[in-house]
């Protein structure tokens, strides 16, 4: 779709179609011009789109990805768990080298030191990665406390905007 000039007619067709109930895109669509220009004639107009579909699928979407950030969390928290069992056992399985380019699995009564590191870089990174997950859920409840009373504000201001105008009386009459 190319940029279209805005004629009458043009607005005609966005009105109708929005009086039909019909989205910013589906109305692109209809008359066959670009999403961006049907934003336009609708501002000029004072047209809005009810967003209320988008808002539940997006806010479903954020609900969705909350609960598959809590069981990556969870799982985490697993893995973390079981180097450190893996690192307090009281032996450990360990490959070690039994001739040039062979090795063999040895139980060792401790961890050798460079198991030991790795396997602690490996739970560290696991806590870490817990941790910053765990952060993104936390900074929504004052991001969510904030929408919450910006939508209240709205809300307000829209009602004080429709309200009819309060008759004015003359207290020294009557």
């Amino acid at each position: 779709m190319s940029h279209s000039v805005i004629t009458d007619e043009l607005r005609a067709g966005v009105r109708a179609c929005h009086a039909k109930g019909l989205g910013r895109n589906a109305i692109a669509d209809e008359l066959g011009v670009a999403r961006g220009t049907i934003t336009k004639v609708a501002n000029e107009l004072g047209l809005d789109f009810d967003r209320t579909k988008t808002e539940v699928a997006t806010k479903a979407r954020s609900i969705d990805q909350r609960a598959r950030r809590q069981d990556i969390i969870d799982r985490l928290y697993k893995r973390a768990e079981t180097v450190l069992d893996r690192l307090e056992a009281e032996t450990f399985d360990a490959l070690v080298p039994s001739a040039p380019g062979v090795q063999s699995h040895e139980v060792l009564p401790f961890v050798p030191a460079t198991e030991e590191r790795g396997l602690a870089g490996a739970m560290g990174f696991y806590l870490s990665s817990a941790e910053k997950l765990e952060k993104v859920d936390a900074d929504k409840g004052a991001a969510d406390g904030v929408s919450m009373v910006s939508e209240m504000m709205a809300g307000l201001k829209k009602m004080y905007e429709t309200a009819p105008e309060p008759e004015v009386t003359d207290p020294d009459v009557g």
